[in-house]
């Protein structure tokens, strides 16, 4: 619950699946984040997550490889 609150997703509708495997995320689209650490302390948290919820472990990995130089369309895909 501290991690929903914290990137403001109370109000989020819950998935079945965290991503849909069908997404492609290319490394250089989209706009850059200015403050890219939100994103990166997002990706940290999750990767903790990870394990201890292998059904979210496909989406943290596919996140985490954008870690280098995030996208708002990486951070949106992330958020849901």
């Amino acid at each position: 619950m501290d991690l929903i609150k914290e990137y403001d997703l109370v109000h989020s509708k819950p998935m079945k699946l965290p991503l849909n495997t069908q997404v492609k995320l290319p490394a250089n689209s989209g706009t850059p984040i200015p403050q890219p650490d939100q994103c990166k302390r997002l990706i940290g948290k999750l990767l903790y997550l990870a394990l201890t919820r292998l059904d979210v472990s496909y989406a943290v990995q596919l996140f985490s490889q954008f870690l280098q130089a995030p996208t708002m369309e990486h951070m949106q895909a992330a958020c849901g």
